[in-house]
């Protein structure tokens, strides 16, 4: 596993809550946002360590979020996905990218978190 390359005052701003806070996500699901919704879809494999993702106990925790997107930034609504729906957006998921069913593996078969973000009307 590599060791956390954040410095040490990073690593304890992380771990407060309510500290407003950029994380950047990669979204790999590109093509996957287009098929089943119109805004986006993050998911919280943290490549693979057995804990979450800091970020995705702030999303869990919020309504909206700020979000940028190609050097625009706006307002999105967020959303969990759960149940029956999660299961289609992970098998998606994992077409689209098969490593995140080894990142599932390594994590211990942790749960990941799958968020869909849809952009706030103006």
């Amino acid at each position: 596993m590599v060791s956390n390359p954040l410095p040490p005052l990073a690593r304890w701003l992380a771990r407060r809550r309510w500290v407003m806070r950029w994380a950047p996500v990669v979204l790999r699901v590109e093509r996957l946002i287009r098929r089943v919704t119109e805004g986006f879809v993050v998911l919280g494999s943290n490549w693979g360590s057995p804990e979450h993702p800091a970020w995705s106990a702030n999303l869990r925790a919020a309504e909206t979020a700020s979000a940028r997107c190609k050097g625009e930034q706006f307002l999105v609504t967020v959303r969990e996905i759960t149940g029956v729906e999660r299961k289609r957006f992970w098998d998606l998921a994992v077409e689209f990218w098969p490593g995140y069913a080894m990142e599932c593996e390594l994590s211990g078969g942790r749960v990941f978190r799958i968020f869909e973000l849809r952009r706030v009307s103006a």
